[in-house]
């Protein structure tokens, strides 16, 4: 089957300035729950499966908390590519 296209605008970060903050908290504990509800789905309709792009994985954060919403939206499968990973250490 071919692979459907998602618009861009379908999902879309819901506060600019958490992303503008991001590099404040991007080590720290808790960045998963702190971008929590920092997403929402645009529209009624969604695919079926979606691969999310993104060019920075740190903590993986914002690639969790981007699928949680579109699984919550009626998203089936939701897989993820990244371009770099940058060194992540626990403090």
């Amino acid at each position: 089957k071919p692979i459907e296209a998602m618009e861009p605008s379908t999902l879309a970060r819901s506060d600019e300035s958490e992303k503008d903050d991001f590099a404040k908290f991007a080590h720290s504990k808790g960045t998963t729950e702190k971008l929590q509800g920092s997403f929402q789905v645009i529209g009624s309709e969604v695919p079926r499966s979606v691969c999310l792009v993104d060019d920075i994985f740190t903590t993986g954060s914002t690639l969790h908390c981007a699928s949680d919403e579109l699984l919550r939206n009626g998203v089936v499968c939701v897989t993820s590519v990244t371009l770099f990973r940058t060194p992540y250490m626990l403090k």
